[in-house]
């Protein structure tokens, strides 16, 4: 029998990962804002593939970023 697993990461490589410190995820979570979680027993994980989509849903397209118009 083979499992795959997903890489889940603790609070300080979540951290890390999204370039914050420990105290705001942490608020982040007790404010109920921030990326997805899971706990197991009192511990708190991020799936890796959460956090990127987190980052992802704070996209901003601006004008430059859709391509120039060229007018004439």
């Amino acid at each position: 029998m083979t499992f795959e697993r997903e890489q889940y990461l603790n609070n300080e490589e979540s951290a890390a990962f999204l370039k914050v410190s420990q105290a705001t995820l942490n608020t982040w979570r007790s404010r109920g804002l921030g990326p997805k979680y899971y706990k197991a027993g009192r511990r708190v994980l991020y799936k890796c593939q959460d956090l990127e989509e987190y980052i992802s849903s704070g996209l901003v397209m601006t004008r430059d970023s859709q391509g120039r118009r060229t007018y004439g």
